[in-house]
């Protein structure tokens, strides 16, 4: 269920890509963007209740002004694409922005919090599909009882390993590394797990099973979700040598080069509920 319900973002493009021989071609991929995972709103109309499944995913992947990036429209691969080679199947496109230049997608109320969604109806033939994979409101966790050093693990597309590494959420596993003491469901958190661009938007879950809150250990306890991966934090730095300091280019400026830490924000379970509950509002009315 957790890997069926995460799906990737991408576009379709054209790359520069090494062959084995070392050389390089001109080759039409789906380039990953991001990730995502698939809840559910309810629509309510007179008699009828109808489930529809709906995106969440970190804002950015949607829209960027730090990038300038201001998508009309993405590309969106599902579980049953990971047997379908990248250069082969592009996913299914949707759009961002509609006919009368209306933003399609629901953004989180809150503007410092990274979270969007998308409810989404994928026409049967084109997703092989009758029903998306969902994850259920109750794996939502309560982060109040959550704790530094508890072990966790990220489902996403980082966009490494190339072409035969990106058709399937990668798994990550690691432990939160610092958690709000005064509000843990309003204030995101920070994971001791590798992330990259491509998991924004990515899900976070935790493992109940194995050493709890309160020292004691337990089993089968199953798994919850922790929230959504916003970004990997990094450093700008120049880059330098044994001699120098650092190294200057050909128009008297520094080379700098970004160094990747280990460690990734989250937005909190919390705050997935809240814009769920917001985009089941909004799409009611």
């Amino acid at each position: 269920m957790l890997s069926s319900s995460t799906i990737s973002f991408g576009r379709d493009t054209v790359v520069d890509f090494r062959e084995s021989n070392g050389t390089i071609v001109k080759k039409r991929v789906f380039d990953v963007i991001g990730t995502g995972v698939v809840f559910y709103i309810k629509l309510y109309r007179e008699k009828d209740t109808i489930v529809i499944p709906t995106i969440v995913t970190a804002k950015h992947v949607f829209n960027n002004p730090e990038e300038k990036y201001f998508p009309k429209s993405i590309n969106v691969r599902f579980k049953w694409d990971e047997k379908k080679p990248l250069d082969k199947y592009f996913g299914v496109k949707i759009d961002l922005i509609d006919e009368k230049n209306q933003q399609r997608w629901i953004a989180h109320p809150n503007p410092s919090v990274d979270l969007a969604s998308y409810p989404i109806i994928i026409d049967s033939s084109l997703s092989e599909r009758q029903i998306l994979p969902v994850l259920p409101y109750s794996i939502i966790a309560n982060l109040e009882n959550s704790f530094e050093a508890q072990e966790i693990f990220a489902l996403g597309f980082p966009g490494v390993g190339g072409l035969d590494y990106a058709t399937k959420p990668i798994v990550r596993r690691g432990i939160i590394s610092w958690i709000s003491p005064t509000n843990p469901n309003q204030i995101p958190f920070l994971v001791d797990c590798s992330v990259f661009p491509g998991n924004s938007g990515g899900p976070i879950f935790a493992n109940l099973s194995g050493i709890g809150k309160s020292g004691g250990f337990y089993f089968g306890r199953g798994f919850s979700f922790m929230g959504i991966v916003s970004k990997g934090l990094s450093k700008i730095n120049p880059v330098g040598s044994q001699n120098y300091p650092y190294i200057i280019d050909d128009k008297g400026g520094k080379i700098l080069s970004t160094e990747t830490f280990s460690l990734g924000i989250v937005e909190p379970a919390e705050r997935v509920r809240e814009l769920l509950q917001i985009t089941q509002t909004l799409m009611n009315r």
